[in-house]
């Protein structure tokens, strides 16, 4: 907000930010005519549907609203003077059509930003910003039996040492590794041997991705795609649905207008959450980006 602004108590309101195919956050700001005190409304555009863009979620569409939170900040130069609210967007705001809001009463005056006191930076600017965080849902971690005497499997991978890794949370956190290993009828089950020599997508690194994910239901992109693809191939040979979806969040987080095609490519016939925020990045502005990567959507098809 500049100085001008605040001099006249002037209301004023920020660009949308976000992508076109997601849902998007606007500031705005204004001066109460009794107070003078600064009021700040975080909007939030809510045209795609929530249970659209985050199919994953177990919740209804109400209360999906209730879990998304919201920070806002009024910047001082000493940081420790700057001004925080954070919370919860009210469902019962939905009132206002396609949007829901925050509001915040910051009670600062607009005599107290234009007194020298820090509020405005070097441009004579008053900084607000607001960060909006949405939900991951995650099913919780199956309880594994270690009153079990312990029994080790090995991980065989053809570029690097083996893996060993306790034979109780395999069994406890996929069906599909209990059947394997408590059968007699898998060559894994008579050796506790699992041999991914073969296997171009295991490595010591995506492999160790889904051993721990399996522990400690977590998985982390580390902003590589390629790797992330590999993990969700696993995960999807092992039929680890939690993993699957973990590494979808985090390839979302990757989702750009250069790597879209590429990732949609990959997961096409899914039905899972990339490919929906894939389809959702593409229809967007009635399919402007696919139309401008055509030919790059030609190459891939070949």
């Amino acid at each position: 907000i500049d100085r001008q602004n605040v001099l006249h108590e002037w209301d004023t309101e920020s660009r949308w930010v976000g992508p076109q195919w997601a849902p998007r956050i606007q500031l705005a700001g204004n001066f109460d005519d009794l107070s003078g005190d600064l009021n700040v409304t975080l909007w939030l555009d809510e045209k795609l549907s929530f249970t659209d863009f985050f199919p994953e979620w177990p919740l209804t569409r109400y209360l999906d609203i209730s879990k998304v939170h919201f920070e806002i900040v009024v910047a001082n130069n000493q940081d420790s003077a700057s001004l925080k609210k954070s919370g919860t967007f009210e469902p019962v705001r939905l009132v206002h059509g396609q949007y829901m809001y925050a509001e915040w009463d910051t009670g600062l005056s607009s005599t107290d930003i234009l007194e020298d006191d820090g509020w405005l930076n070097d441009a004579g600017e008053l900084r607000v910003q607001a960060t909006v965080t949405f939900p991951s849902a995650r099913e919780p971690q199956r309880k594994t039996d270690y009153t079990q005497k312990m029994a080790q499997v090995t991980f065989l991978l053809s570029e690097s040492p083996p893996l060993f890794f306790d034979k109780r949370i395999l069994v406890a956190q996929s069906e599909y590794f209990a059947e394997m290993l408590s059968n007699d009828s898998w060559i894994e089950g008579r050796t506790h041997e699992v041999d991914l020599r073969n296997n171009p997508d295991a490595n010591q690194q995506t492999v160790h991705a889904v051993l721990n994910f399996l522990q400690h239901g977590d998985f982390h992109a580390q902003g590589d795609e390629a790797y992330a693809m590999s993990v969700r191939r696993l995960a999807d040979q092992y039929r680890l649905e939690e993993l699957i979806k973990r590494v979808d969040d985090e390839l979302t987080h990757l989702l750009s207008e250069g790597n879209v095609l590429t990732l949609l490519r990959q997961v096409v016939g899914t039905g899972g959450v990339l490919e929906k925020r894939c389809m959702a990045m593409l229809r967007a502005d009635d399919w402007a980006l696919l139309e401008q990567q055509k030919e790059k959507l030609f190459q891939l098809s070949k």
